[in-house]
């Protein structure tokens, strides 16, 4: 998968943002913040992971999961019990995800978690990168080499 697949669509910029503000959520928003990406900011349910994120990558803190839809992709970096709970929460919110691309990292998971959200235009995806995420900074010089399983809807999978 190139960069530009995910900074470039259709001429445009895209912008990312998360939910979830863990070790992944953090590792791969700086990872992706330090290539030059677009990254918005971050959503948790703990206010302190929200505000250590923002702090960690120089984005925004979001409080509430609308304003995270705000982005063009949407990554939910929580743990896979909660990637369902997440989606279906998203879905209740009763505002157009219209050219959407949802996003998981569960290794576990197939994008199936995140079908609630899926309609004519917007997209679901499981990106798994294959390693461990011990800590933070180690993990972001990790992703530059990190070989990474991707699965989801056609049109997800061919941005």
């Amino acid at each position: 998968m190139s960069k530009k697949a995910f900074i470039f669509y259709g001429g445009d910029v895209l912008k990312i943002s998360f939910i979830g503000a863990g070790k992944v959520g953090v590792s791969f928003g700086l990872y992706l913040k330090k290539n030059n990406f677009d990254l918005l900011g971050y959503y948790s349910r703990s206010s302190t992971s929200t505000i250590n994120a923002m702090n960690i990558t120089n984005s925004n803190a979001f409080y509430n999961l609308k304003e995270t839809l705000e982005a063009d992709i949407i990554f939910i970096t929580v743990n896979d019990d909660s990637i369902k709970e997440v989606a279906n929460s998203i879905s209740k919110l009763n505002i157009d995800y219209k050219d959407k691309i949802f996003v998981h990292m569960s290794g576990a998971l197939s994008s199936s978690e995140l079908e609630v959200l899926k309609n004519e235009t917007s997209s679901i995806i499981s990106l798994h990168p294959i390693q461990a995420f011990a800590d933070i900074y180690n993990s972001v010089e990790q992703l530059e080499n990190t070989v990474f399983s991707i699965e989801g809807d056609n049109h997800g999978i061919n941005l």
